[in-house]
């Protein structure tokens, strides 16, 4: 007996009532399992708004369960302000564009940056009074860093024998980004042995971007004259407009071997300049003879 004491009509009119809950729960409990997927056999795609919890409350876990489901029904007939998802995702999407257009151009900036520092010209000089080794060389140390890669150099060296300045003829040994060694002679093309010399020079990196600003180029070449003239031939597309020049230059070779030239005639273009050179023979200046070795250095500007 359900109900004690109670006369038979009642515990038949429970017994009834005590069916219809357990039926209804059972429906009820069917319609759960038929609306909402379980186990492995999702009906449909996996929805990120219907994910609110997993096993950490509030912290979505990537699956759609029975957790999700009690929190949603923990929360039934409250209210709020919703949230406008397709806004949501429209911002979303709109974000994403901007950021790549932002990497996009930060790319191109990092890359003019970069161009930038590499076609930045770096442009160095110093005089001093130095002796060489008993070989007739002499090292020059370039500031530190200075240079990425072995700059080209216009250099000119003065010795004193007999109590006059001569110019000495200068052979580049070796040229790093970090220094060069240079081999000295006099005009009999004797070295110079552990003697005080005085050294001038420019030191460039050469440059042969267009779009840069001032740009410069040195050298220090020996050339065999035509005529009286000889040619020095800039980098090529290093200037668009024919550039300043400085130059000195002696004589290697010939009668004149030692001397100093006076630059007679110059005509500059863009892609190279001519010189015409004369020495002084204790009265006039005379052309230097044609086929004679002279070392010319020059550093030109634009």
């Amino acid at each position: 007996m359900l109900c004690s004491g109670r006369k038979g009509g009642e515990t038949i009119i429970a017994r009834k009532d005590l069916t219809i809950v357990v039926l209804a729960s059972l429906c009820i409990t069917s319609t759960l399992f038929m609306t909402v997927p379980i186990g492995s056999s999702p009906s449909g795609e996996y929805d990120p708004r219907l994910d609110v919890t997993g096993s950490i409350e509030g912290v979505p876990d990537g699956v759609i369960n029975m957790r999700d489901i009690a929190l949603v029904c923990s929360l039934f007939l409250t209210n709020g302000t919703p949230t406008n998802w397709t806004q949501l995702f429209e911002d979303v999407n709109s974000l994403k564009a901007k950021v790549v257009e932002l990497e996009t151009r930060l790319d191109a900036l990092n890359a003019t940056v970069m161009s930038l520092s590499e076609n930045t010209q770096q442009v160095y000089a110093d005089l001093f009074d130095e002796s060489t080794d008993g070989a007739g060389q002499l090292r020059i140390d370039y500031p530190a860093s200075m240079f990425t890669k072995p700059p080209k150099l216009s250099m000119t060296a003065w010795f004193s024998s007999g109590g006059y300045a001569q110019m000495a003829y200068v052979t580049i040994v070796e040229n790093t980004k970090d220094n060069c060694t240079i081999y000295l002679q006099d005009a009999d093309g004797m070295p110079l042995s552990n003697h005080v010399v005085q050294i001038s020079y420019v030191a460039v990196e050469n440059k042969t971007d267009p779009t840069m600003g001032m740009k410069h180029c040195a050298g220090t070449e020996q050339k065999i004259t035509i005529g009286n003239q000889i040619t020095i031939a800039f980098p090529n597309g290093m200037f668009i407009e024919p550039p300043q020049l400085s130059v000195t230059a002696f004589v290697l070779t010939g009668p004149d071997a030692g001397k100093t030239c006076y630059i007679s005639s110059m005509s500059v273009y863009a892609e190279n300049a001519t010189l015409g050179l004369q020495t002084w023979d204790g009265a006039v200046w005379i052309d230097v003879g044609d086929g004679r070795d002279v070392q010319v250095s020059y550093t030109a500007v634009e």
